[in-house]
């Protein structure tokens, strides 16, 4: 049906082709449909300094000389951000063609979401610094409007804005969803693991907030680490163990961020008639998967890397609390202490997801497994050492 829609627009509608907005209305919505087809790295934008020698007549000069810029924005009504398409349209013939640049711009956040630069790219570098120019100009107006002053006035302080890469995304991200909640205004994005309650609103709830979700009204989902728990059957316990580490609770977080239900009746029907995807589908991105998985986390992150340093002393202290045993082994106190380190990656179309059904399946121990294997300490890796982990920097 889709497919036949679209043939009769471009075949009776728009026999001679589609203009650049209309071509960028149809990107963005392609983007938001498939959110797993184009990968994505996040930038913030910093006040460096206040400086009075930003230029103010060369976006003429550089747009006559170097290239002619279409640019066409879209906002999306899935989620709140402003999606910018960015086609280049160049006086001379191309001999390469380039692939087109997308900008996000999520409301009420300092960060810039943007698809990956290929290489050295100019075209990368005089679309972001078009952005800083933008940005700073915005401000000058804004303090301008502000103080009731002109735009020529020596009053005015002009704000230069500069863009700088994101070191905690350290590889790109799959998953448009996914970088627009650790990178927008979602408290998701800093509350994994078994602090997802906690954004959800399930712990601390608002003052207008429902009291009926409140995790002390449904005892039936609590998970009681205690040790003279009773819970039914071993399998039951790593279940609840499971998933009190991975997800916080025995229940999914439903927040409005990720649905319209407003209970949890119609949370579980509204879920499914949202990702209700047609079977002859061609482009399988994995969400038909995840959205019907139990496992599947909050913010799913395809790739995660860490570095693990250890000493020996350590690593026998460790073995000594687990096993109980009086004996430790013997050592030259004037000998350096060994240590070891090794670098350990994980891929897949959701990595903390996956090690949550590992743990339910026995194949990893939920009672042992460390805080940053459940997305507790942060979703993008970093280095743990003597069993402390800590963010690269």
């Amino acid at each position: 049906m889709k497919r036949k829609l679209v043939n009769t627009i471009l075949v009776e509608f728009y026999p001679r082709g589609l203009n650049t907005l209309q071509l960028a209305q149809i990107d963005v919505q392609l983007l938001v449909d498939k959110p797993s087809v184009n990968s994505w790295v996040s930038s913030t934008a910093k006040v460096v300094s206040s400086t009075s020698d930003i230029p103010e007549h060369g976006d003429k000069t550089r747009e006559k000389k170097i290239v002619s810029n279409k640019s066409d924005s879209k906002r999306s009504k899935a989620v709140t951000n402003g999606v910018q398409r960015q086609i280049q349209i160049q006086n001379k013939p191309q001999i390469i063609p380039h692939k087109p640049f997308y900008i996000l711009l999520p409301i009420s956040s300092p960060h810039v979401i943007h698809t990956p630069p290929v290489g050295d790219s100019v075209d990368t570098k005089l679309i972001l610094q078009t952005l800083e120019t933008t940005l700073s100009h915005t401000n000058v107006r804004r303090e301008a409007q502000k103080n009731n002053t002109g735009l020529n006035s020596s009053i005015l302080t002009k704000t230069k804005i500069k863009i700088f890469p994101d070191s905690d995304v350290p590889t790109p991200i799959r998953n448009l969803e996914t970088i627009f909640t650790l990178k927008g205004i979602s408290r998701f994005g800093s509350s994994m693991g078994p602090w997802t309650p906690y954004a959800d609103d399930l712990v601390d709830i608002g003052v207008f907030g429902n009291e009926l979700r409140h995790q002390a009204l449904q005892p039936e989902q609590y998970v009681d680490l205690g040790p003279g728990e009773d819970y039914g059957t071993e399998q039951a316990g790593r279940e609840r163990v499971a998933a009190l580490k991975f997800k916080g609770g025995m229940w999914r977080a439903k927040s409005k961020e990720f649905s319209s239900a407003q209970d949890k009746e119609n949370y579980e029907q509204d879920t499914q008639a949202e990702h209700d995807f047609p079977q002859n589908d061609q482009v399988d991105d994995g969400t038909r998967e995840v959205a019907n998985d139990a496992y599947a986390s909050v913010v799913p992150i395809h790739e995660c890397n860490f570095e693990i340093e250890n000493t020996l002393s350590h690593f026998f202290r460790q073995r000594k609390r687990k096993a109980n045993v009086q004996k430790t082994p013997r050592r030259n106190p004037a000998a350096k202490d060994s240590s070891f380190r090794f670098k350990m990656s994980l891929f897949g179309s959701d990595v903390f997801g996956g090690l949550h059904e590992l743990a339910v399946n026995k194949y990893v121990n939920p009672y042992e497994i460390p805080d940053w294997l459940t997305g507790e300490s942060g979703t993008i890796g970093g280095v743990v050492k003597n069993g402390r982990f800590r963010k690269k920097t």
